[in-house]
């Protein structure tokens, strides 16, 4: 079963965050509040209500399917983001 995801990226830091059941972000995709299709204007609302507060910016849906209890998102670039910078740690 395909579930979706409100994901957008922190304001204060750029971080790629999830909204959570409570209304909050959280870094953690496994935190996020997993709705089916039919409740997706709901998310999109609470993320626009964060964008014009400046806690959010460029709020989008994501799909995920549960795998074991594991939120994991369909497509890689959401795989990406999820488990964070691919460069971390890297100097130049």
């Amino acid at each position: 079963m395909t579930l979706q995801l409100l994901t957008a990226n922190r304001l204060s830091d750029g971080a790629a965050v999830y909204l959570e059941p409570s209304g909050s972000w959280s870094h953690d995709i496994q935190r996020g509040l997993a709705v089916s299709t039919t409740e997706t204007a709901t998310l999109e609302a609470t993320g626009q209500l964060d964008v014009d507060n400046n806690m959010v910016v460029a709020p989008y849906l994501i799909e995920i399917e549960v795998s074991g209890g594991t939120h994991v998102p369909v497509r890689q670039r959401e795989r990406i983001r999820a488990n964070g910078p691919t460069v971390a740690g890297q100097t130049c």
